[in-house]
């Protein structure tokens, strides 16, 4: 007889939008580990904390367990979460760039794409991610989303331009864009709306993007989101509450010391090729004397009340934990993770990572290491080998979005019983002084455990809970 339920021992479940979250009831001690056990696959938390998601999707006979000291209390679950939100994703792109001259073939910007930048959403202040200094400005936008209803319009936008530190300010621009749908062409098979402005026509400010919600569109309540352009701004030495972005001589001495001058010799994201044309020579330090004491000012963006607006803000906060951009290592094309080829620069993650694992990448975990991760965040898929023990020892580790997934073990190909798959979270980053550390940019505490908004499919060796003997037994 196979068992049919997951149990969770000594835990108390909550839920938080989409994802749930859980806890060990029992108080953490540093002589007592905490542990997520489903047959042969095993999530342990050294500080007695462990983080599950949505979209949990596993197989009849398992077993999820706490173990503390003492006795055991069970009891079941399940999982069982949907999106209603129609926008997947929301991105900056720079046109008539060298990458957009030399896209796909298709019209997709996608080697024009910043995979740096981020939108702003209501109820958030910006962070670096949030604006460019592209010397053409804000000329590109993507919106990734399930399929319109008919191809947008200029009609189905509001556009709002603003630089101050009231966001009342926000006045709506005569700019008309081009807009243009890309069928399949976003994130994992989704719809690409592509909106390109004139060069030049919306620059040092902020956008202000409303798509609206109608019968065009499909949605239902309006996506608003925001991002900024400084020309030549370096994000260096900037002071001030609200925080001013202001070009000045020390944006200058950057460009002249990160020099290369050798054609495409630095990717779409180099803050310091500020015309975006491959390289970072005299023109780029041109650009910069010639938008000196340049002013962006920082806002808060406002906070909007309906329901998918509580989903996409907490999605950002937790793609907070890592920005695009900050990651020690990038997977580059999809491959097995212990593969030098697989990563930027040739190097394999090592102790203290911050692992990116960007959209449109599969890595496969094949390792059975001790080595300490950072964080690893994956926006593409991270998929556990089935022919091998595996384990991860992290701090946290994230799928943000419901077009990403953690896989250890398929329906079809499980993790086999003589093998087992074991995610470690060490919960112990510590400061100087040694205490534990805590990243200012984690304010809502998502940190430390595995947290996903994406699915997760887990599936290992079936278990009986009975074992027939062969003979009889001794009274």
């Amino acid at each position: 007889m196979q068992k049919t339920t997951m149990q969770i021992m000594k835990m108390t479940n909550f839920i938080m939008g989409n994802r749930v979250r859980t806890k060990s009831t029992t108080k953490p001690s540093s002589a007592r580990s905490s542990a997520f056990r489903k047959r042969n696959l095993q999530l342990e938390s050294l500080e007695g904390r462990a983080m599950l998601a949505a979209s949990l999707e596993t197989n009849g006979a398992e077993q999820i367990a706490m173990p503390t000291s003492g006795e055991s209390e069970f009891f079941s679950t399940s999982v069982n979460a949907t999106h209603v939100h129609q926008v997947f994703n929301r991105q900056i792109f720079y046109n008539r760039s060298t990458s957009a001259v030399f896209g796909d073939g298709t019209g997709n910007p996608v080697n024009a794409i910043d995979p740096s930048k981020q939108a702003l959403l209501p109820g958030q202040l910006p962070i670096a991610a949030n604006y460019t200094n592209y010397a053409r400005g804000i000329n590109g936008l993507i919106i990734d989303v399930s399929a319109p209803h008919q191809t947008p319009t200029a009609s189905d936008f509001r556009f709002a331009t603003w630089n101050g530190f009231d966001a009342a300010g926000f006045v709506a621009t005569t700019v008309t864009p081009f807009i243009s749908l890309i069928p399949g062409g976003g994130i994992n098979g989704s719809d690409r709306i592509k909106i390109e402005f004139a060069d030049n026509a919306i620059r040092n400010t902020w956008l202000r993007t409303t798509m609206l919600a109608n019968a065009s569109t499909g949605l239902t309540s309006d996506d608003v989101f925001y991002f900024g352009n400084a020309v030549a701004e370096m994000d260096i030495g900037n002071r001030g509450s609200p925080l001013i972005l202001r070009v000045n001589a020390t944006d200058t001495v950057a460009v002249r010391q990160n020099q290369s001058i050798s054609p495409n010799s630095v990717d779409i994201s180099n803050p310091y090729d500020v015309n975006k044309d491959g390289r970072v020579n005299a023109t780029d330090t041109s650009i910069v004397r010639q938008n000196q004491f340049n002013v962006l000012q920082y806002f808060v963006a406002p906070a909007c009340t309906h329901a998918g607006c509580v989903h996409e803000a907490e999605t950002a906060d937790l793609l907070r934990l890592l920005p695009a951009g900050t990651e020690t290592h990038r997977a580059i094309t999809s491959g097995p993770w212990s593969v030098a080829s697989t990563w930027r620069n040739g190097i394999v993650p090592s102790a203290g990572a911050k692992v990116f694992i960007p959209t449109g990448i599969d890595v496969l975990y094949d390792l059975d290491s001790p080595t300490r991760l950072d964080t690893v965040r994956v926006d593409g898929a991270l998929r556990f080998a089935n022919d091998r023990n595996t384990r991860m020892v992290v701090d946290t580790l994230f799928v943000p979005d419901h077009a990403a997934r953690l896989e250890i073990g398929t329906p079809t190909a499980p993790i086999p019983a003589e093998y087992s798959a074991r995610i470690i979270i060490t919960g112990d980053r510590r400061d100087a002084n040694g205490n534990t550390a805590f990243a200012a940019s984690d304010v809502k505490q998502f940190g430390r455990g595995v947290v996903s908004r994406g699915k997760v499919t887990m599936h290992g060796a079936k278990k009986d809970s009975f074992l027939e003997i062969t003979g009889n037994a001794l009274a």
